[in-house]
């Protein structure tokens, strides 16, 4: 195998204690860059390594070239089911340093190219949505995806409007966007275009109702014992996975005055951990992306 990628994944610490037990199969639900894959292979697993990017496959499969128990699939994460039972699921909900760093693809702020976004390369772009939205369908897409309180503003300056590049939309929204605040512009250390770039950029890949799929998925594919892994980067993952994992436990989830339990709720899972996970300072100095990471993991039981 080789390894020149510069990806660096993300709470690899974490991810290995999920996944510390006898070999089994493991999905890696996101593979990107393929450092979570090569680690589960080091501790013995066989790893069935899933993305929707082309471009990711492509790369992996050069990195991977003459290991046998590694399996590339390119595909949605949404579609796990036709791999069959496994052992483990890891999924990192972020998009990967290879897709930002790589300019063509329209996802940085920094980028010449139009505002893209696609992580499978097909389906509208950016662009496209921007263009074809009206000022409030862009607003309710803004403020449902990233919770942009200049969500209003920001949708009246770029809505039906093409840009030529990442860079010239970033632009336009930080002019809306960014505090004006002397004392808050020193300390300010995100793009004021962050949330809105989210935003779309979700809207784009259809993230939450993937990550919705996913979550429907993992308890019939995950055998008795396995454990899950996911990773998410902003409230609106890191929320919908709380609540899941959430009623997995069993947790009743009726209103507090119904006499009656009526939700049927049954534990088919366990936590590993209270709460989540979050990288330490010695990694976020190093990988400056893990600062927003957080991780939840989960065992699969089986009660009869």
């Amino acid at each position: 195998m080789t390894n020149d990628t510069v990806h660096k994944s993300v709470l690899s610490d974490w991810v290995s204690k999920v996944f510390d037990f006898a070999p089994g199969t493991i999905i890696d639900a996101t593979a990107g860059g393929g450092g979570h894959t090569e680690m589960l292979l080091d501790m013995g697993h066989k790893v069935i390594a899933v993305d929707r990017d082309p471009d990711v496959i492509s790369r992996l499969a050069t990195r991977f070239q003459g290991c046998s128990e590694v399996t590339l699939v390119q595909d949605t994460f949404s579609n796990i089911d036709k791999l069959g039972q496994v052992d483990g699921v890891l999924a990192d909900l972020g998009f990967s340093s290879d897709q930002m760093d790589d300019h063509t693809r329209g996802f940085s702020f920094m980028s010449d190219s139009p505002p893209d976004m696609r992580m499978s390369q097909q389906g509208e772009t950016a662009q496209e949505l921007i263009e074809q939205s009206t000022d409030q369908e862009l607003t309710d897409l803004i403020r449902q995806y990233s919770e942009e309180k200049k969500a209003w503003p920001i949708a009246k300056r770029i809505a039906g409007r093409r840009f030529e590049s990442c860079r010239d939309l970033a632009a336009e929204i930080g002019e809306i966007a960014a505090d004006k605040r002397p004392w808050k512009q020193k300390w300010r250390k995100i793009n004021p275009a962050t949330k809105t770039f989210q935003a779309l950029r979700i809207a784009v890949n259809d993230e939450l109702k993937e990550l919705e799929r996913l979550l429907e998925l993992l308890p019939e594919i995950i055998l008795p014992g396995g454990r899950v892994a996911i990773i998410s980067f902003h409230s609106l993952e890191e929320r919908r996975v709380k609540e899941v994992f959430r009623t997995w436990t069993g947790l009743c989830t009726c209103p507090p005055k119904l006499p009656v339990c009526g939700c049927g709720s049954k534990q088919i899972s366990a936590p590993l951990w209270r709460g989540v996970k979050v990288a330490d300072s010695k990694e976020i100095e190093g990988n400056p992306r893990s600062r927003s990471a957080k991780i939840r993991a989960m065992v699969m039981v089986d009660l009869g």
